[in-house]
């Protein structure tokens, strides 16, 4: 795939050092941690593309060949110029080690390996969204908040097509149901727009589409139906 950028370097023991010391859950687990640090093997592939038009219900990209049936998307990037569409793992290695741990009934071993794999895949994403905002500073522009599929009404069929967009099997797939493999595993959006963006997720209710009614309130971060509290 032409245009499309991979990154290996990214180093999380700083932020693998930070969870030790700030998660409570962790508390004691520091030598099994170090010992599976060398399974946490950072990747992401990401595309700059053009926006060129954003619809209320949806975005174009890329000179129309990537296209995202969205109004959450469609809000979050009103304004943007530019986008990158990223996948970013941890690798493989890490899941591996955890199911081995709870199949021979290393309970805590196994727990402790998948709470810090999803851990790192946050905090990889989160370093490569800073990378790309010191980047496309320079260039005047702001950025917009990071979007996913499953998140508002953005499909989570739509991985699929992101990973197809980046090329990035075999390192990065996706299931029959649309789960990322490896699982510790992210795509995802950002917009680049030349005024300052919100500092929030868009926010609707059901009716106007943002929300998709199905069963994922529960996990869903960005309360886009505008829960009563």
């Amino acid at each position: 795939m032409t245009d499309v950028n991979v990154a290996r370097g990214f180093d999380l023991n700083p932020d693998i050092d930070a969870i030790i010391n700030t998660r409570s859950e962790l508390e004691g687990s520091a030598p099994v941690i170090d010992s599976i640090r060398p399974f946490v093997r950072p990747l992401i592939y990401w595309k700059d593309v053009t926006v060129d038009g954003v619809r209320s219900d949806g975005v174009s990209l890329n000179r129309g060949r990537f296209n995202i049936d969205s109004v959450y998307v469609a809000r979050g990037l009103k304004d943007c110029q530019k986008a990158v569409v990223a996948a970013a793992t941890i690798g493989q290695g890490l899941p591996d080690y955890s199911r081995k741990c709870i199949a021979e009934k290393k309970f805590w071993e196994g727990t402790i390996a998948d709470l810090v794999g999803s851990y790192a895949i946050e905090a990889l994403i989160e370093r490569f969204h800073h990378h790309l905002v010191l980047r496309y500073r320079q260039k005047g522009l702001h950025s917009s908040q990071r979007f996913s599929p499953g998140y508002g009404d953005w499909r989570l069929e739509d991985q699929a097509k992101i990973v197809t967009f980046l090329g990035t099997r075999p390192e990065i797939t996706v299931n029959p149901n649309f789960i990322l493999q490896p699982v510790k595993s992210i795509t995802c959006i950002l917009g680049w727009s030349p005024i300052p963006l919100p500092g929030e997720y868009p926010r609707g209710d059901r009716t106007r589409g943002l929300c998709r009614g199905t069963a994922s309130c529960a996990s869903c971060r960005t309360w886009a139906c505008m829960k009563e509290e």
